[in-house]
């Protein structure tokens, strides 16, 4: 049992490691939602956040433009990072059960 005990707590030392680097990356990615308003015939890309309590908006371009694509994609990517963040948070509490270690 002491083997199986070691390759629990090996993996459980691996996802808390993952974890920190996947909320570093999070931390500076940009937070919101993105939104597309038309206006004047024209498709403009905004991204919504919230600041304490209230609701932001900042105009980001027209879409497709450069701007607008990369924010949009990083939006994306931290969406799936979050994602994979919380399975990782499952799997580390699934192990910590295991492992009855709090």
């Amino acid at each position: 049992m002491a083997v199986m005990d070691s390759i629990l707590e090996e993996e459980l030392e691996r996802l808390e490691t993952l974890k920190k680097q996947y909320m570093a990356k999070i931390a500076k990615m940009p937070r919101g939602s993105i939104s597309i308003k038309i206006k004047r015939g024209g498709k403009y890309v905004y991204l919504a956040y919230r600041d304490g309590k209230i609701i932001r908006t900042d105009y980001i371009g027209r879409l497709g433009s450069p701007k607008a694509n990369e924010i949009t994609n990083r939006i994306e990517q931290r969406r799936k990072m979050t994602s994979e963040l919380k399975a990782i948070n499952n799997d580390i509490k699934q192990l910590r059960k295991m492992l009855n270690v709090r």
